[in-house]
């Protein structure tokens, strides 16, 4: 028997406990412990008179690291066949071999959160950077304290982002800096920033890049040459003011061209012998290297940083040069005028097999494919489109806000078709599902190669431009894309899809001021360069101002064939082709087929003039009689009772009574004086 006690203050009774009570979880003491019954699982449970807590001892051992007993099993080793545990509070798992070594103990931070100190060491990410676990709020978090704050903000939210050329990268969560080592404490716009380095990333100098952009890093150590790596550095970081990163780095890609010019010709040359001959001597250098009519383009741009970054040595004395006045504009390759080279739009023909096939795209990619192929876009404005980029206006209508990356402000809104509406829609749904509530942007890159069933994992970042090229350049060669007998491999190609969209918009006739608008120019010359004429608004100009004739509903038409054979207009009639009919002429192409079996007086194609007036009059008065003769064969057949005959007749004579009210059209309208 046990004594029982009564406390006098609270008038609570208890009882001594026995030495064999199990301790309380919450105070460790068996002193206050009683038992209370049987659990569900006919398990044994006890009170706690000091905590007033009821309890099922734990049979589980506590975790090594943290002491919980909230333990619970986790299966077995499939080797050794132990019993594997796992902790509730600090996640940490155990078996029976391992339940009394703990892992090592780590000076745990206070939370970033709550700012407990409660905090549980519990695992390691890929960069070696310690997680840990809140106790109080119960969010997981990073340790930023080992890494170097940030030289901008001074945050200490810093993560590892892998290792280049040997150093430890960083990356600050707060302001998105990128830094290393060796520019832990220059912040951007620092003097000493990368001077005793031939390897710059541009994103720690704050240049700005699109989401989709793969290349940040200046490499110096392709110049050979002193003088002309000291002042591209400096070209460089002049640039870096008021220009995207891509922008700087295509540039430098023109003083390396100059660069491999010298090592070969002038390997000694110093910057006091630069004169007009060098000068001449690389424009052939370039000519020879560079012969295709495309490449005019890039000896283009080559020869305008050449002269740029010579002229800016000059007026910021980064060099002694004694004569800046070295290129001339004459010097410029010429270029093919705006209108009338088609090499930067993809044919008709490739655009049907693409849209035929674009089902042999990823979703994500065949998506962003449909949205080019609706909008005169650039490639980084689609990989880098917002998630919440459309809007509707109180009309009910839908319009699409995104980035110009390129100019780095934001495009003017641009109205959009219902279908590309609801392919956005279903993007946006494909994200959510994907990627959660977090992830900004309406695409995503690809993970990994395709699943065994032809699906993608995806990751929380935006796709490349590189990766959608590659998409599209296997896509015309799995799927055999031909145009004229072989791979359209400049498909690839994505701002093609960009000059096609334009000259489509200018082509159906919207105002050059509109385009321009869609396509975020600064000045109408810009939009001038995506002015491509296709051959049948040519053709339609041309009939404009053509000699005007009647078809067959007696309204005018403006092709005159006469005008058309005169030698002046030999090339226009080669696109304005026309077929020679009985009594006048056909506007239908000689290269299209005639679907009315040339039935030319019902065809809407055919046109005539005053010379045809006497021809078309005997046609008609031809078929007058034809219609008589038919009424009565049509009553011969009903007396007889050959029913189907006398329809036939029937059929017959409706054909030729429309061919009547054409020719009396016609007729009309010709015989008219005003014309």
């Amino acid at each position: 028997m046990l004594q029982k006690f009564r406390c006098n203050d609270c008038n609570k009774s208890f009882c001594e406990s026995s030495s064999n009570r199990p301790n309380c979880p919450e105070c460790q003491e068996s002193n206050w412990v009683l038992k209370r019954g049987a659990s569900v699982e006919k398990k044994q449970r006890f009170f706690c008179q000091k905590c007033e807590v009821t309890f099922t001892p734990l049979l589980n051992p506590p975790c090594p690291d943290c002491g919980s007993f909230w333990i619970r099993k986790a299966g077995k080793e499939k080797k050794t066949k132990e019993q594997k545990y796992q902790c509730n509070d600090c996640k940490r798992s155990f078996n029976e071999s391992t339940k009394n070594t703990p892992i090592p103990r780590y000076d745990c931070p206070p939370c970033i959160e709550c700012g407990s100190q409660e905090t549980l060491f519990t695992s390691k990410n890929k960069y070696g950077t310690h997680r840990y676990k809140c106790k109080s709020c119960r969010i997981s978090f990073y340790e930023y304290r080992d890494n170097p704050p940030c030289p901008d903000c001074q945050s200490l939210k810093i993560i590892k982002a892998g290792r280049r050329r040997g150093k430890q990268e960083y990356r600050c969560q707060n302001c998105q800096r990128h830094f290393t080592e060796t520019t832990k404490n220059s912040p951007i716009g620092s003097p000493n920033i990368f001077n005793d380095s031939d390897h710059w990333d541009l994103r720690e100098m704050g240049a700005r890049f699109a989401p989709s952009d793969t290349w940040f890093t200046a490499n110096f150590e392709k110049l050979k040459i002193k003088w002309l790596k000291e002042i591209s550095k400096k070209y460089v970081k002049h640039l870096l003011v008021g220009n995207a990163g891509n922008t700087c780095l295509n540039k430098l890609q023109s003083i390396f061209r100059f660069s491999e010019f010298l090592v070969i010709n002038y390997p000694d040359c110093h910057y006091n012998d630069l004169n007009r001959e060098i000068i001449v001597q690389f424009y052939q250098y370039l000519a020879n290297k560079y012969p295709e009519q495309k490449s005019n383009d890039l000896r283009r741009a080559t020869i305008k940083d050449l002269d740029e970054i010579i002229k800016l040595s000059c007026r910021f004395d980064w060099l002694e040069i004694q004569n800046s006045n070295l290129i001339y504009p004459e010097d410029l390759p010429k270029t093919a005028k705006s209108g009338k080279t088609f090499d930067q739009i993809i044919p008709d023909e490739v655009l049907e097999q693409l849209v035929d096939n674009l089902d042999g795209l990823p979703i994500v990619f065949s998506r962003m494919a449909f949205l080019m192929l609706g909008l005169p876009l650039r490639v980084s404005e689609v990989c880098g489109m917002r998630f919440d980029c459309i809007k509707q206006d109180k009309d009910g209508d839908w319009w699409i806000n995104f980035l110009d990356y390129k100019m780095y402000k934001e495009h003017n809104p641009v109205p959009l078709r219902q279908e590309i509406v609801d392919m956005i829609k279903l993007q946006q749904k494909f994200i959510r599902d994907k990627l959660g509530q977090d992830y900004t942007y309406l695409f995503c890159a690809k993970k990994s190669a395709a699943r065994k069933d032809g699906t993608y994992r995806y990751t929380d970042r935006p796709p490349s431009a590189s990766s959608f090229r590659t998409a599209l350049k296997n896509l015309v060669k799995d799927r055999n894309i031909t145009y004229q007998g072989e791979l359209y491999l400049d498909l690839s190609k994505t701002h093609q899809f960009r000059h096609t969209g334009a000259s489509d918009l200018i082509n159906k006739g919207m105002p050059l001021v509109m385009v321009q608008e869609i396509l975020g120019h600064e000045s109408p010359e810009m939009t001038l360069v995506y002015a491509k004429l296709y051959d049948d608004t040519l053709k339609e100009a041309w009939k404009e101002v053509a000699p005007k004739i009647v078809n067959i509903t007696g309204k005018i038409t403006k092709v005159d064939p006469k005008h058309l054979d005169s030698r002046k207009h030999q090339e226009m009639k080669r696109i304005v082709l026309e077929q020679q009919v009985n009594n006048g002429t056909c506007g239908l192409s000689v290269h299209q087929k005639c679907p009315k079996f040339h039935a030319c007086y019902t065809c809407s194609k055919f046109n005539a003039t005053k010379d045809n007036l006497p021809g078309l009059k005997t046609d008609r008065e031809r078929l007058k009689n034809e219609v008589n003769q038919l009424k009565e064969q049509r009553n011969v057949y009903k007396q007889e009772n050959k029913l189907r005959l006398a329809e036939g007749c029937r059929d017959r004579i409706k054909q030729s009574q429309e061919i009547i009210q054409n020719l009396n059209n016609m007729i009309t309208a010709l015989e008219d004086e005003k014309i």
